[in-house]
């Protein structure tokens, strides 16, 4: 009967020691999966802090720390962001991404892209100040990276014929020429043309081929009207995520081999199919002649352009309709025809001045 009991309570016992140890087992393998667990979640949360995403287009946006930075930079800057918002919108129904990052030059402007290309790996770089242009171009051309000008009119930069710099921004020569096409008081001195030529990149008045789509997504965000600097701040970022789904690619090499293809085209809304020229890489678009001749201030200096919340019709020069007789194609998609883009077009005649000298072949 006691060697029963013994054996009873041995049983248990070991029954008790059974239990005790699979219970601490299991304990054991969950404070280990938990810790695990910790540790995966801390490595992703400090990877997402710390890493971009992977493959995304990441875009860089310089901005002046100038308080009395004008309204123009600010437009500049606005434009970048809406386009940021819209292509952002666009490649995430393809699975990709674009992300914009900013920084502002409280040291100098490549300082700011050099701490942007180091902590987000940054492809492209927009400046929204015409004073950071130059050295920015430079920089993009020394990293292999893409250069985007949306501030600068001077003909120099493009006789730079950097291969990763491309300009949205039309030149001196440019709004001269359209002067001279509207019949407006034309000067040597471009400084003082940009007081006196009532010719725009872009404006708020427009309407056709979709502009006022895109004029009424900005005034509705920013409250105002949408001037050439904002245009050339969204149509920046428009084109290079365009390129970059196109190429399923954001290597800047392959986003540079798509701009600059003689076959590459682009909508920005204002009727004519966009093109990047290959011999100096400048937008070959329309401006726009207004009967408005009351200057603004751009940077220190003066420029005409109607008032942002109204204005009288613009005029496209050269005008689309001059160049769509018999045989011209019609509108695309977006309202953009598909003739008159490339070499000896129009446009290409409006870009023509003659200082201007073809960057060599090699170089492009």
């Amino acid at each position: 009967m006691f060697d029963r009991l013994r054996y009873t309570n041995h049983s248990r016992r070991a029954h008790g020691l059974l239990a005790l140890s699979a219970l601490y087992g299991l304990e054991h393998n969950l404070a280990r999966l938990c810790a695990f667990l910790v540790v995966c979640s801390m490595t992703i949360f400090a990877q997402g802090r710390a890493q971009p995403t992977q493959g995304a287009l990441r875009i860089a946006l310089i901005t002046s720390d100038n308080p009395r930075a004008s309204t123009l930079l600010t437009s500049t800057a606005r434009g970048v962001r809406l386009g940021a918002a819209e292509a952002k919108q666009t490649a995430n129904l393809f699975g990709n991404d674009v992300e914009l990052y900013e920084a502002t030059t409280h040291t100098t402007a490549t300082a700011a892209a050099t701490q942007l290309l180091s902590a987000r790996q940054v492809q492209v770089i927009i400046a929204s100040s015409p004073e950071d242009v130059e050295s920015l171009s430079r920089f993009a051309e020394a990293h292999h990276i893409l250069f985007l000008n949306v501030a600068s009119r001077a003909q120099a930069l493009r006789a730079a014929c950097r291969r990763f710099t491309f300009h949205i921004e039309a030149t001196d020569e440019m709004y001269a020429n359209a002067s001279r096409v509207q019949g407006g008081p034309v000067s040597r001195t471009m400084s003082s043309a940009r007081a006196v030529d009532p010719v725009l990149l872009w404006g708020p008045t427009l309407e056709r081929y979709g502009a006022s789509q895109i004029n009424d997504r900005y005034k509705d965000k920013y409250g105002a009207g949408m001037d050439g600097s904002a245009w050339a701040g969204w149509a920046a970022v428009k084109f290079v995520a365009e390129a970059a789904l196109r190429t399923r690619s954001t290597d800047p090499s392959r986003l540079l081999a798509y701009l600059e293809a003689p076959d590459t085209q682009f909508d920005g809304h204002k009727g004519w199919p966009l093109s990047f020229r290959r011999a100096d890489h400048q937008l070959r678009q329309p401006l726009y002649a207004s009967t408005s001749t009351a200057p603004i201030a751009n940077g220190g200096r003066s420029r005409t352009e109607p008032p942002a919340s109204a204005g009288p019709p613009l005029r496209a020069i050269p005008e689309l309709r001059a160049s769509t007789g018999p045989g011209a194609s019609s509108p695309g998609a977006g309202g953009a025809v598909s003739n008159g883009a490339g070499s000896g077009s129009p446009l290409d005649a409006l870009i023509s001045a003659p200082n201007n000298r073809a960057c060599p072949s090699g170089t492009q």
